[in-house]
């Protein structure tokens, strides 16, 4: 290599470990005030888990505790094997608790970006630092989302439950392929969403594993915790109130919108439950058309924008996956996409009048707020648009 080859390389490699440090002192940062804060941070979801498992650890049922906050009572109302998962978690000192989910949320996020970004764009990322600064832009649209950014907030689980769904279909090898889809579906329940969708598309190994993720890790959970267990399958998976009120605008599914406007009167649930059998039907047709047209990627954001249709209770936070669609449709590019998921960011981020988690709005807001529905109800009907391939210069230029 001559000097002037050698050059540009070394000045790549610069920047590139200058974006890598500056993203690991943020990382540090981010954590460190968690872990300064202690018992002054409070994370909704994350204080609500840890809790309830450690009243569990001292002889209570998970499902007994309940925090009372903002005239409302806010109980654990995940499946017993979710608290086998994040045990490790409630029993850490506070700070380190809260501090360790976040970074894990924010590194968890990246991952989803790339897997995006590389199978939306194929071949278009350059190798070089401006590929990793692109990564982290991406990265940072994402999080300032209404559904990434109230995960981080509240300390959630559901941005990891849905990239754990995103990178078992897309990333790992077809042998094991499933088996993370089946036990986020243990965590929380909308993931088995997938495993119509892999039977129609004949992913029968997926499916198997699927279907054997779940039971093997709902029977670890029975076996540990056989009392919370029972009560869960037989009473709290059946009882919506506990998770909120149906028509509060947060809540994003059809049952919500239906709610809130209340739409359909006395047959009301089942007007929605029809319409969530035609969203279905029409989702898994869209994703079947996806996934022969060798579009996997699409196929899985439909299937995660079904389930939030279908849900009775979607915060903006289960929608994980709707969020990253802008950067689908930034990433294939072309003048209609790009204005599209530009639309969308702005009209999706955490500071968006259609986002704002608040009731007491004007009418003209209350329903921007179902923008996101909305949304989602055009994705499952129409789909997303094919990745566009790279043509020989852009080939040459990524090289």
């Amino acid at each position: 290599m001559t000097e002037a080859e050698a050059s540009p390389a070394r000045t790549d490699r610069l920047f590139g470990w200058v974006l890598i440090a500056l993203v690991v002192l943020a990382l540090v940062v981010v954590a460190g005030r968690d872990v300064l804060a202690g018992d002054q941070t409070l994370r909704l979801d994350s204080t609500i888990y840890r809790n309830a498992i450690n009243g569990m650890l001292a002889g209570h049922n998970l499902y007994d505790y309940s925090l009372s906050l903002y005239d409302r009572q806010f109980p654990f109302n995940y499946p017993p094997f979710a608290a086998l998962l994040l045990m490790p978690f409630a029993v850490l000192p506070v700070g380190w608790s809260q501090g360790l989910w976040m970074v894990l949320q924010i590194l968890v996020a990246g991952a989803a970006v790339k897997v995006v970004i590389t199978r939306a764009a194929p071949g278009r990322l350059p190798r070089d630092w401006r590929g990793l600064a692109i990564l982290l832009v991406a990265t940072i649209v994402f999080l300032i989302s209404a559904s990434a950014m109230q995960s981080l907030l509240l300390g959630q689980v559901s941005l990891l439950v849905g990239v754990a769904v995103l990178i078992d279909l897309l990333v790992v090898p077809p042998r094991w392929r499933g088996l993370l889809t089946g036990a986020a579906g243990a965590v929380k329940l909308l993931p088995l969403i997938y495993l119509p969708y892999l039977l129609i598309t004949r992913q029968w190994r997926t499916a198997a594993h699927t279907a054997l993720g779940f039971v093997v890790a709902t029977g670890l959970a029975w076996a540990v915790l056989p009392n919370e267990s029972l009560r869960y399958w037989t009473q709290v998976l059946f009882d919506t109130s506990r998770v909120g009120e149906l028509g509060d605008l947060r809540n994003k599914s059809i049952l919500g919108l239906m709610a809130h406007w209340e739409l359909g009167g006395s047959a009301q649930r089942w007007v929605w439950l029809g319409l969530a059998a035609v969203v279905v039907l029409a989702g898994l047709w869209r994703a079947w058309r996806h996934h022969h047209a060798d579009q996997e990627l699409a196929a899985v954001l439909v299937m995660g924008v079904v389930a939030g249709l279908i849900s009775p209770i979607s915060w903006p936070h289960h929608l994980a996956l709707l969020a990253l669609v802008p950067l689908y449709l930034l990433a294939v590019g072309g003048r209609r996409w790009t204005v599209v998921g530009a639309v969308m960011v702005l009209a999706f981020c955490y500071w968006s009048p259609a986002a704002i988690p608040v009731d007491r709005v004007p009418l003209w807001q209350q329903a921007g707020q179902y923008l996101m529905t909305i949304a989602m109800a055009v994705l499952v009907v129409f789909g997303l648009p094919a990745p566009r391939p790279p043509d020989r210069q852009e080939l040459t230029d990524v090289g």
